[in-house]
């Protein structure tokens, strides 16, 4: 919309907001003319010297828009002209060499003039660019890397700063120096019939080299020729008959060219021709074992062929099965009776081993006349071992943890029912310690002891049990066992005389009180047996006339031995 001026109401030009010859602002039109009127007939009336100065000041407005034009002119030209000058300053000429290619120059400019400056970014930059160059021309094997490095030397002679600036290029430049060191080491090894060592180094070789391409080929030519030498291999191995090395040695070429991600149709061919001269040769081999009757070795010979090797042919599959059969029923007849020597000879676990050695590969007649075998020594062997232990053990509870310990072992031999159950019916007779087993409560001091007794009379006891006097210490028995038997004695170095006795309970009842021991006594140790038949729990109550020294962390002068119970053979 169109604005007037209020002062003088004439149009202002689109997009003007002050008059330019009142210097008033613009408003509408309605506004403008009723601000003008009433300025004319009110406010104003302007008189023609103020006309006259509203146009001295628009020539002088016109006089400084000319000489401002003057001076942008001027500040144009001045800058055109200090371009000019940069052009041939120092950086400038140092970046323009840099962008031909020209680092000896560029270099030569920085250390003349330019070294005790930082570089810009701008220089900087075009170092980065050069470098960048550098790398593509090697690359591209458009110059060598001794052209390379010198070039590359020239950019980071300009100062430490260019170490890291030009580090991820030089790191990229180093990888294809390495490269041209792999094609040179495999061309190397390839000459000296390292096949293998020449592929690798050949694949070694940076995909961002120009060499890459035929590096690739040289690669698969090294492969080949390996190929051609692990023929060469087998065909002298079959010439000697030595047919499973020769397949050995093919398979092994065959799973190194897979590891290399390719094959050999040439290899495998030849796989192909040394079993068929192997299966001629295992079938020959075979027929002659069976005519010896020695079908076993017969059946593995076919088998190896069959089963290590994986050649299967119809020839094989009938050989195979008709030298199995008869080599399981000679098997097992052999091993039979070999079981039956064994077992005489007391091997035991032998026998079993033996028997159940050949059981895998059986037919279903075969195996079951095996495992007929087995459980017939199976029960031999029960039968026998429960009776050693009967032997063993002979009514004499001294001697039922040998027979234990026999049956376990056997156990271990073989695992059955019939042994574990007369080991139940053994344990009953097992002797209740007394001395080692857990006790259920005490009343007082009273200490076990697992180390020798050594009494006055110079007799020795494994085990012992003392306490303080009127202290006592309980057992649970259940009911299971029938005679307490200990030794009471007394110790051999006491030094005064010190006298004491024990009580035995049994279910709140006392069934024994023993004799008084003092070490003047003629006799110093005693035997005592005692019936506890149908005891539930049994109690050991003590006695003595002396207090136990804390000085000699309380000694005792009395103590019974080996005290332990057990159940009558009924």
């Amino acid at each position: 919309m169109a604005k007037y001026c209020v002062k003088c109401g004439k149009a202002l030009p689109e997009g003007v907001e002050i008059c330019p010859d009142c210097n008033a602002l613009g408003q509408s039109e309605a506004d403008a003319a009723l601000f003008t009127m009433l300025s004319n007939a009110e406010i104003w009336r302007e008189s023609d010297a103020e006309e006259q100065k509203r146009r001295e000041r628009a020539e002088k407005r016109r006089k400084n828009r000319k000489r401002n034009t003057i001076i942008t002119v001027a500040i144009i030209l001045a800058i055109a002209i200090a371009a000019l000058v940069l052009f041939f300053m120092p950086v400038s000429q140092m970046q323009r060499a840099l962008d031909n290619g020209d680092y000896e120059g560029a270099l030569a400019i920085w250390n003349e003039s330019l070294s005790d400056k930082e570089a810009s970014e701008r220089t900087q930059a075009k170092l980065v660019a050069a470098a960048e160059e550098i790398l593509r021309a090697l690359s591209q094997r458009e110059i060598d890397d001794q052209a390379a490095e010198l070039a590359m030397g020239n950019l980071k002679a300009f100062g430490s700063f260019t170490d890291a600036l030009l580090a991820p290029v030089q790191k990229d430049m180093d990888a294809l120096f390495a490269s041209t060191d792999s094609m040179a080491k495999g061309d190397e090894l390839f000459e000296a019939g390292e096949y293998l060592a020449a592929c690798n180094y050949y694949r070694l070789v940076s995909e961002n080299d120009a060499y890459y391409s035929d590096a690739l080929k040289k690669a698969d030519r090294s492969l080949e020729k390996y190929a051609d030498g692990v023929i060469a291999e087998a065909s002298a191995l079959m010439n000697e008959g030595e047919f499973t090395a020769a397949i050995e040695c093919l398979k092994l070429g065959d799973g190194v060219l897979a590891d290399y991600g390719t094959f050999s149709a040439d290899i495998d061919a030849k796989i192909e021709d040394c079993y068929a001269l192997y299966e001629e040769y295992i079938l020959t081999t075979a027929k002659d074992l069976a005519a010896t009757e020695d079908y076993v070795s017969a059946r593995e010979t076919v088998r190896a062929c069959v089963e290590d090797y994986g050649f299967v042919t119809e020839a094989l599959t009938e050989a195979l099965k008709e030298y199995a059969d008869a080599a399981d029923k000679q098997l097992v007849e052999k091993t039979i009776a070999n079981a039956g020597v064994l077992y005489g000879e007391g091997k035991y676990a032998e026998t079993f081993e033996s028997l159940e050695a050949i059981l895998d590969g059986l037919s279903s007649e075969d195996k079951t006349t095996v495992k007929n075998s087995i459980g017939d020594y199976e029960r031999l062997f029960a039968h026998d071992m429960c009776a050693k232990a009967d032997e063993t053990y002979g009514g004499d509870r001294h001697k039922v943890a040998d027979a234990i310990e026999g049956l376990e072992k056997a156990l271990e031999i073989r695992d059955l029912d019939d042994i574990d159950s007369k080991i139940d019916a053994l344990e009953i007779f097992l002797p209740f310690d007394l001395i080692i087993d857990a006790y259920s409560h005490k009343e007082g001091e009273v200490n076990r002891n697992s180390t020798d007794f050594k009494a006055i009379a110079g007799e020795k006891y494994g085990k012992w049990m003392w306490g303080r006097n009127e202290a006592y210490i309980t057992f649970e028995l259940d009911a299971e066992y029938d005679v307490f038997e200990t030794v009471f004695a007394v110790r051999g170095d006491t030094k005064d005389d010190k006298s004491a006795y024990f009580e035995v309970w049994g279910d709140d009842t006392k069934i024994y009180t023993s004799d008084k021991l003092a070490s003047d006594d003629e006799t110093t140790a005693v035997s005592v047996s005692v019936d506890v038949t149908g005891v539930k729990v049994l109690k050991i109550v003590f006695y003595c006339d002396y207090e136990a020294s804390p000085t000699e962390n309380g000694y005792s002068y009395h103590g019974l031995c080996n005290a332990e119970v057990y159940r009558k053979d009924k």
